[in-house]
């Protein structure tokens, strides 16, 4: 797909979010479950639990992506536990962290271990009342996603999946409210702890301008392997004066964050189709001709 067809898109569901989204997030969920990019705050007594059936608008979670919680505690006390279940699965948390009672956004990762759904779990662990705010995300191939303003900090993630020796330009559409740092990254180990576990390939903390004047950031690479790669978006700024009110039409577009790819060269490595057609086609020539000999 060429970039203006790619920009063409990404505009039209921009349009519809800025048409239809009544809260922060473009990312509307089913009526049973809780949406990733979506804010959650919550006040627990000492070991009171809140579980929160999560859901996916395009189906079921899947097996091997990275799941990120974004939780900040709002009122100093804690600790609190984090544990994600498979709603089908084991008794056992499939995936779960402490959350020290520190000032500021803390993120948590893993790596998803089966597709399904999940549902995930907070308990206050602490002796007294504990206030947090907290959203998820997980690295599916999303056309765009916020950040929540009402936590306006923390890491998304998405993924793009080329071919060893493919050449890919990456564009990332910065909105006005936030600063950010993206890190290009290739997972090292499944257990998918970031950043522990991923090697960061380039970083971009500066953007430039696009021909249509957006701010991006921008990436070119070659993939060396035919893997994963991983766009981390670390938010690292906040301008609260960029961010109009709910009402106004620019409310959802000032929080997000648009990646626009594009395969820019095909590896080298491999013969052309027609050249594979004609080695098969001179193959069974001479094969029949020492049948008939």
């Amino acid at each position: 797909m060429s970039r203006t067809l790619l920009s063409l898109s990404v505009l039209l569901a921009v349009s519809l979010a800025l048409g239809s989204a009544s809260s922060v997030s473009a990312h509307e969920g089913g009526v049973h479950g809780f949406p990733h990019v979506n804010p959650y705050t919550k006040t627990l007594a000492p070991d009171e639990r809140q579980s929160l059936p999560l859901t996916f608008e395009e189906g079921e979670f899947a097996a091997g992506w990275v799941f990120l919680v974004n939780i900040r505690i709002d009122n100093g006390t804690g600790p609190l536990r984090v544990e994600l279940f498979e709603a089908q699965g084991s008794p056992a948390p499939a995936l779960s962290w402490d959350v020290a009672a520190v000032e500021g956004m803390q993120t948590f990762s893993g790596a998803l271990p089966s597709d399904g759904m999940y549902t995930l779990s907070i308990v206050n662990k602490g002796p007294d009342n504990a206030t947090f705010s907290l959203y998820y995300d997980q690295s599916c191939n999303c056309a765009q996603k916020p950040v929540p303003v009402e936590t306006p900090a923390g890491v998304v993630v998405f993924q793009v999946d080329p071919t060893k020796g493919d050449s890919w330009n990456a564009a990332i559409l910065e909105p006005d409210a936030y600063d950010l740092m993206i890190h290009l990254a290739l997972r090292t180990d499944d257990r998918s702890v970031w950043p522990d576990d991923f090697q960061i390939l380039e970083t971009s903390e500066t953007t430039v301008a696009d021909p249509s004047g957006r701010e991006a950031h921008v990436f070119d690479f070659t993939a060396k392997e035919t893997e994963r790669h991983y766009f981390f978006v670390e938010v690292v700024g906040f301008d609260p004066g960029a961010v109009p009110e709910r009402s106004e039409p620019g409310f959802i577009a000032s929080l997000m964050i648009v990646p626009i790819f594009e395969q820019t060269g095909v590896a080298q490595d491999s013969p052309a189709p027609w050249l594979t057609f004609v080695l098969l086609a001179f193959f069974a020539v001479a094969a029949s001709r020492r049948l008939h000999r």
